[in-house]
């Protein structure tokens, strides 16, 4: 029997073109993806630019698990974040994506310290919610 599974995305996005190079370059992390405006993906063209990482898929009861791993690695680069964000004009997105299984429902907690990090960076945060 399959259990609920969560997964955390962060992207960094912007409906023109900006160097994602340079955002690897200054969070000295690499991306899990890129795409750039007109890409194409799927023979469809792509109409932003993103540079992106994740987790992968886990069994989990809590979106803190997820959130935590993202949260972890991009903490210690607020300043960096803001400075991509004020300079670029770009938007940055926590996306929490839960498949749930059987009825079987995670936690949805955010704690005050992953809300005043997304607030201070001027990111958002979406939930992306499937049932099976």
């Amino acid at each position: 029997m399959k259990k609920t599974n969560i997964k955390v995305e962060f992207s960094i996005y912007k409906y023109e073109k900006f160097d994602v190079e340079d955002i690897s370059e200054i969070l000295n992390i690499t991306p899990l993806e890129t795409y750039v405006e007109k890409d194409k993906f799927d023979e469809v063209p792509i109409k932003e630019t993103s540079w992106m990482i994740e987790t992968k898929y886990e069994e989990s009861y809590d979106i803190r698990n997820q959130i935590n791993k993202i949260f972890n690695l991009l903490k210690a680069k607020r300043e960096q974040l803001k400075k991509i964000s004020n300079e670029y004009g770009v938007n940055m997105q926590f996306m929490i994506v839960i498949n749930v299984e059987n009825g079987e429902y995670p936690g949805m907690f955010l704690d005050k310290k992953f809300i005043e990090f997304v607030a201070y960076i001027g990111g958002e945060i979406q939930f992306d919610t499937y049932y099976f």
